[in-house]
């Protein structure tokens, strides 16, 4: 089978996926961007391996200019079908236009999504929608996105929206021997509970509210941050306006050293007012951490089952969230079977996992047949 993909920035949880549908099937794959500007240039991938890399001309432009050069791609040869990974950017949409002129059936992905009402945005998703062959949902609210736009249910296909290959979820939660010997070693030795966030310093992933609940914890818990961005300044501020101490900003982390991380922790905990995912999180359930997140956060929301996890707070306040980390991490029965529960609950979130469901739904649509439900 014959596949061109289309996506905006090579970021590494897309890189990853199309390395492994690469290896099924001949993929050549588009990209508008190399990166973006909000995050850490070492935070993107390079191309991969098991598939055709093509960086659309202009690319060192943002994913708002047109990128014509799509057009030469869609056309310069024979594909069985193509895939659309965001659809909102002028290049994807001339992309999607493209493929019905051609007849190429094409598959939406949604990574999720909030459903909000605006007349002429909705008309043109719908247009898109109700024209795919398949559309691609990470989970329940991106299900419900697709109904609402006008996809029958039929016609939509699941999968576990992920960061992580197989091995890199824990097989077990850390010994206690082991985190003490993480902690001594990042220098956290001495805290009796850690509590660990990840995140870009932007005002939508709301850190200054984790701070200020920060305040009403033992001096003897340590909270970490890590990322880095254009609120730092305003954070680290704010931490001397509360005189928080035991408060930590280490920077931008790469994948190896923010694992060390995540193991050497006792909860994450994600602030946010708007996360149409959350890759963290899933990150975070892989090494054993229970999560706190917010109502505004889908990773949590369907990741967080039955709060045996975690727990859901709402956003953008910092009582609820004190109260809900000191509760968890006070109670050491509790913890113990959240960290365990963590790691079960996201066992099938795994790259292996998304380019398989992907598979079968393009061999759906290329043949005609029903899908064969794996057990």
């Amino acid at each position: 089978m014959k596949v061109l993909i289309l996506t905006a920035t090579m970021a590494p949880y897309r890189v990853n996926v199309f390395n492994e549908i690469g290896k099924s099937c001949d993929l050549t794959v588009c990209f508008e961007q190399q990166h973006d500007a909000s995050r850490e240039r070492d935070w993107f991938a390079s191309a991969g391996h098991c598939f055709r890399s093509i960086a659309l001309k202009g690319w060192e432009k943002p994913v708002r200019r047109l990128k014509p050069d799509i057009a030469r791609q869609v056309f310069r040869e024979h594909y069985d079908l193509a895939i659309a990974y965001e659809y909102a950017t002028p290049t994807s949409m001339l992309f999607l236009l493209l493929c019905r002129l051609k007849g190429l059936p094409y598959l939406i992905n949604c990574d999720g999504a909030f459903i909000e009402r605006h007349t002429v945005k909705d008309l043109i998703k719908r247009f898109f929608i109700r024209g795919a062959a398949a559309c691609l949902a990470n989970g329940a609210h991106a299900r419900a996105y697709f109904l609402h736009h006008g996809a029958k249910a039929e016609r939509i296909h699941s999968h576990h929206f992920t960061s992580l290959y197989e091995s890199d979820i824990l097989p077990a939660v850390p010994e206690p021997a082991e985190k003490a010997r993480l902690r001594s070693e990042l220098g956290w030795a001495g805290y009796a509970k850690i509590v660990i966030t990840v995140g870009r310093f932007i005002p939508s992933k709301r850190i200054d509210v984790l701070i200020s609940a920060w305040a009403a914890m033992p001096s003897d818990w340590l909270c970490v941050i890590v990322g880095s961005g254009e609120l730092e300044p305003e954070y680290r501020r704010q931490m001397a306006q509360l005189f928080l101490a035991n408060i930590r900003l280490p920077g931008h982390q790469d994948s190896a050293a923010l694992k060390r991380m995540y193991m050497a922790s006792d909860l994450f905990v994600l602030p946010t007012e708007s996360d149409v995912w959350g890759l963290v999180v899933n990150e975070a359930l892989a090494s054993g951490l229970p999560v706190v997140t917010t109502d505004k956060c889908i990773a949590g929301l369907e990741l967080l089952a039955a709060a045996r996890n975690g727990a859901i707070v709402p956003t953008g306040q910092p009582g609820p969230l004190a109260e809900t980390m000191k509760a968890l991490l006070l109670d050491e029965d509790r913890l113990r079977e959240a960290s365990a529960q963590a790691l079960e609950s996201i066992r099938d979130y795994t790259y292996e996992s998304v380019a398989q469901s992907h598979l079968e739904t393009m061999e759906w649509v290329a043949t005609g047949q029903p899908r064969q439900l794996r057990v």
